[in-house]
């Protein structure tokens, strides 16, 4: 997928260039999930959601392009399509672009309120352990992807359920929900590694797949993104009623999701863009129920 859309944008010149560096296809999907938490919670879909989407949005662009910086050495490996490597903007450049990127992020968490800045924050502090030195978690096995999926789910998610309620305090279930989504995505980020697994190895880069190979860890992600997901299910609707047309998006996702991840070994860049499409799908559809419930 990333080697599809920096194609695409490379021919729209310098703005294209910006676009790719912020990586928007996976920011989208953050910025989607506050969304998704704030309907659960009682909030309504108006001018709030889309600046609580645009905040965590713009908060993930920043982070995308640290890391594209950061990770230069592995990137000529597994992805030397990338606008830096390919020398279309200057490292200098690209620091003023990820602080105007961090300081868009704070301007619509301030519109909004004092606690989402807060959770704006602290994606930034847990987006850099993971994009930058000293921690780099990126590149520290297992530590890493949970580190990702605490910065770009939990937090978001969080987010989305205080500022329905304007309090910090959740009820359990809320809780529950925010650990399943979160343990779900945990299972799905492991596929972009298949994608770097060159790279990755020669660069010392610890991964789960570079230490247990790949099809032990397809199978790992297999049966961990299937029971997540039954879980998921179980715990979205002790908090949403349930009504039987429910159960399309996610029988969906039962089918297709194992079919995108058991492709990733031999097309792994397929495997994993397709295997995000149909996250986003699952995502998309739980907003739309809980707009027309």
């Amino acid at each position: 997928m990333e080697r599809f859309f920096s194609t695409l944008l490379g021919r729209l010149g310098y703005v294209g260039t910006l676009i790719d560096l912020a990586r928007p296809w996976n920011g989208i999907m953050v910025g989607l999930l506050p969304i998704l938490s704030l309907l659960m919670g009682g909030g309504s879909f108006s001018l709030q959601a889309l600046l609580l989407f645009l905040a965590f949005f713009f908060g993930w662009a920043s982070g995308a392009t640290l890391n594209d910086i950061f990770d230069r050495d592995v990137d000529k490996i597994n992805m030397p399509f990338r606008p830096i490597l390919k020398r279309k903007l200057k490292i200098s450049n690209v620091y003023r672009y990820t602080i105007i990127l961090h300081l868009l992020a704070v301007f619509f968490a301030i519109y909004l309120d004092i606690k989402i800045l807060l959770f704006v924050i602290l994606f930034f502090i847990f987006s850099s352990f993971y994009n930058s030195p000293p921690l780099h978690l990126n590149r520290k096995g297992i530590l890493g992807h949970i580190d990702l999926v605490f910065t770009v789910v939990a937090i978001p998610t969080y987010a989305g359920f205080v500022f329905a309620l304007q309090k910090f305090t959740l009820p359990f279930d809320y809780w529950l929900f925010i650990f399943g989504l979160t343990l779900f995505f945990l299972f799905i980020f492991m596929l972009k590694d298949f994608k770097d697994l060159v790279g990755d190895r020669k660069k010392g880069k610890i991964t789960p797949v570079v230490q247990l190979g790949p099809k032990k860890i397809r199978t790992i992600i297999m049966v961990g993104s299937i029971l997540s997901l039954i879980l998921l299910m179980f715990l979205y609707y002790k908090i949403i009623d349930f009504q039987f047309w429910h159960l399309v998006p996610w029988l969906f996702s039962f089918i297709a999701l194992p079919l995108a991840e058991s492709i990733v070994i031999k097309k792994p860049e397929s495997g994993w863009g397709w295997s995000r499409v149909v996250v986003l799908i699952l995502i998309l559809s739980l907003i739309l129920i809980n707009l027309l419930s």
